[in-house]
Parts: structure tokens; sequence; C-alpha cells
């Protein structure tokens, strides 16, 4: 939003800004893919909440996303799904790479399956 002054008067008049003269670059973020930015979020504990805030606002100043049209912004939503898609990713990898060689038991009953509480008289 802009101020002016009216010249007549001494009132502001508050002018909505039509759409904006720079024009934002003509990216649709449905194919995009958040690897890194899930990636970097997990590492430092920043929620889905806060990361959209951010990226959004990296993606305003690259001029990617306009305030006039909201449909290329990053929701939570997809941000969450994008961490939750690295991570069974991950999972997978980590699984994969993993050999266990044997899995071996006792047979000994522990006796920590019951567990009683004993109570002393005095």
């Amino acid at each position: 939003m802009s101020l002016s002054e009216s010249s007549s008067t001494s009132e502001i008049d508050f002018q909505i800004d039509g759409p904006s003269t720079s024009k934002a670059r003509q990216t649709d973020l449905r194919g995009v893919d958040f690897r890194n930015l899930a990636e970097a979020c997990d590492r430092t504990g920043v929620s889905n909440r806060c990361a959209s805030f951010l990226a959004n606002a990296v993606l305003q100043d690259l001029g990617v996303v306009s305030r006039n049209d909201p449909s290329k912004l990053l929701n939570r939503n997809k941000l969450r799904r994008e961490r939750k898609r690295r991570r069974s990713e991950i999972k997978k990898e980590s699984t994969r790479n993993l050999e266990i060689t044997g899995l071996c038991f006792d047979g000994r009953k522990d006796r920590t399956l019951l567990m009683e509480k004993k109570t002393h008289l005095s």
C-alpha cells in the first residue's frame, strides 16, 4: 500500500496498488522438489510453519512470488509432505546398507517381565 496526501485536504488517502509492475517469474511450484529445504529444516529443528514463512520470503525476494499472485506460495502442508517423503527415503537407504548377520536369544526368562513391588513392614 502506498500513502498519498491530497493537496486540497489534509486527510491522508490510502491507495491500494494495482498489479505490480515488476513481473514475477513464471514458475510453477507444483513440480518443484524441496528436498534440500526439508533436510535443512529437519537438521535445524525448524517447524513447518516457520520454514514456509522463510521460504516464501526468499521466493518473494527472488521475484518468483508476488503479493498479488499467492498461487505460487509454499504451503506448510507441502513442506510437511516433503519432509515425510525425505525421511522415508533416508530410512530406506539406511536399512538397505545395514546387514544383520544374526539375531540370537538364549532362551532364559527375564525377571523384568513381571515387576513386583516389595513392601517392608517395620
